[in-house]
């Protein structure tokens, strides 16, 4: 789960929220011009990842399921401001880029791609973190796990705002936009279809419940393509959507994640079983055409040219030349991230995100050779924590990193310096004294 931090004021009437509490959280109180309370998200350790992310078939469904917060249940408080946090996703819109960074919708201006500017931000008003997003004229729609579908005006990405929301019945961990409606994978619920034409009420008009667990959604022309875990891609007629009709399916063997269509052939991300691929043009007869597998969990996959570039967890960024549909070739890679689950293109860049709190731009001028040139690293695995005036201090055990926060304005926590650590330990304590920080970890270290 992610390690997150959330900025939180206190509120006397209950709310209602959909999870139990799941642990115990520790506060401490910031005196100032407001009260703020932070609250340490220490939840689940890393080396479990393989039973949430596990690999293979079999465990399929335990891969993306999204991540229930600590903060479910709560009642007396009323999240603010969030900072850091699992990076699930990443999409283009212009020349910005959008991340989930935990329940944060993150904009970053990367007009200038080696050196992505942050523009605005906006705390998703809920307790799950961003599964996806899809970016369409002024508006983000952010499938939100547990939450649904979030719509959030980004025509100034200085100040976003949301603007509506559609609270599906399942899990929402993938949208895709065309013409006026969002169609979502909605994990158990398979593919609801929702119309946007008015942004701020948003109506679902129909639905089809696919056979498995809906992880990915694409669209074209009057089909919808859903990637839909261990029962592969399930191909949609939604030309009357308030009647969608399942028109063609094709079982990928590995749990099937993400889809891309290009020209006749459908590209699959499918886990351990890498990519597939597909001839769509009889969507009742489908057939692979090709495949490519490979020793890492795909998990997301982008299109660009006759490049297809892998989400590949562990095994991060994958470049695959896929100029022969039949003979799909490995060309490059990049193995930076800790665990790559989505990829986006601008030009010659891919943005690759990162489970563990990070993005990764790579530098694609030349495919057989990806090379970094930045990477955002959000605060993820808080292990010590204090406060000092109206500043955080974290300590960040996986990134080995000392993280400082500006808490001044609690709706906005904003990140203003960072420090590498020499040693790190799975607690400690952090004590700020005049000009310095003191980090002092469990090992008796001293930063």
């Amino acid at each position: 789960m992610s390690m997150l931090i959330q900025a939180l004021i206190v509120n006397n009437e209950s709310e209602r929220v959909k999870r139990p509490k799941l642990a115990s959280v520790h506060n401490w109180i910031v005196t100032g011009p407001v009260f703020v309370i932070v609250v340490v998200l220490l939840v689940s350790i890393i080396w479990l990842a393989p039973a949430v992310f596990g690999q293979g078939q079999t465990d399929s469904l335990h891969q993306r399921l999204p991540h229930t917060s600590i903060l479910a249940g709560m009642t007396g408080f009323t999240p603010t401001g969030h900072i850091g946090g699992s990076i699930h996703t990443v999409a283009v819109g212009g020349n910005n880029i959008y991340i989930g960074e935990g329940p944060t919708l993150v904009i970053f201006d990367v007009s200038n791609p080696i050196s992505p500017t942050l523009q605005g931000k906006i705390y998703l008003p809920a307790y799950s973190d961003v599964w996806d997003i899809c970016v369409v004229n002024h508006y983000a729609y952010v499938a939100d796990d547990l939450d649904g579908l979030r719509i959030v005006d980004v025509a100034d990405p200085m100040h976003p705002v949301e603007v509506g929301f559609h609270d599906t019945p399942g899990w929402a961990l993938g949208v895709t936009v065309a013409g006026d409606y969002a169609y979502i994978a909605d994990g158990d619920s398979g593919l609801r279809i929702v119309n946007i034409v008015d942004p701020a009420h948003p109506v679902e008009v129909g639905f089809y419940d696919t056979p498995g667990w809906s992880l990915g959604v694409t669209v074209a022309g009057d089909y919808v393509y859903v990637a839909d875990g261990d029962a592969g891609l399930r191909i949609v007629d939604v030309a009357d959507p308030v009647h969608p009709v399942e028109i063609g399916s094709y079982g990928t063997l590995g749990s099937a994640y993400d889809v891309a269509i290009v020209g006749n052939y459908a590209y699959i991300a499918a886990s351990n079983m890498g990519l597939r691929i597909v001839d769509v043009s009889a969507p009742n007869n489908l057939v692979e055409v090709g495949s490519y597998v490979m020793e890492r969990d795909v998990q997301g996959i982008a299109l660009n040219d006759m490049y297809a570039y892998l989400a590949a967890t562990n095994g991060g960024l994958r470049v695959i030349d896929i100029s022969d549909p039949t003979r799909p070739t490995e060309i490059g890679f990049h193995d930076g991230a800790k665990w790559a689950q989505d990829v986006a293109i601008i030009g010659d860049y891919a943005f690759v995100a990162d489970l563990w709190g990070r993005l990764w731009v790579i530098n694609i001028v030349d495919p057989a050779h990806p090379v970094e040139s930045h990477s955002y690293k959000a605060p993820f695995g808080v292990m010590a924590i204090t406060v000092a005036k109206d500043h955080v201090y974290m300590s960040d055990f996986f990134i080995e990193r000392l993280s400082i926060v500006d808490v001044a304005m609690p709706t906005v926590p904003t990140m203003v310096g960072a420090a590498s650590l020499s040693r790190r330990g799975w607690y400690g304590s952090i004590v700020v004294d005049g000009d310095y920080a003191y980090h002092i970890t469990n090992g008796g270290n001293l930063s």
